[in-house]
């Protein structure tokens, strides 16, 4: 029932005047995070675990 009355009256907030504060932003924030987190692991897996060996010189 809270839920329901919620949905249908929703709440204007703002955060300091600057932009509002609704679901909106709540999914732009996730997508977002998930998308960072993306671009993270593709990093991740591009890096060489064996470093060492390749920059070693003989002397």
């Amino acid at each position: 029932m809270f839920i329901r009355a919620t949905e249908m009256n929703p709440t204007d907030m703002t955060l300091v005047g600057l932009f509002a504060v609704n679901r909106n932003l709540f999914k732009s924030l996730i997508a977002t995070m998930v998308t960072y987190l993306v671009v993270l692991l593709q990093f991740q897996i591009s890096i060489p675990e064996d470093q060492g060996s390749t920059n070693s010189t003989n002397v």
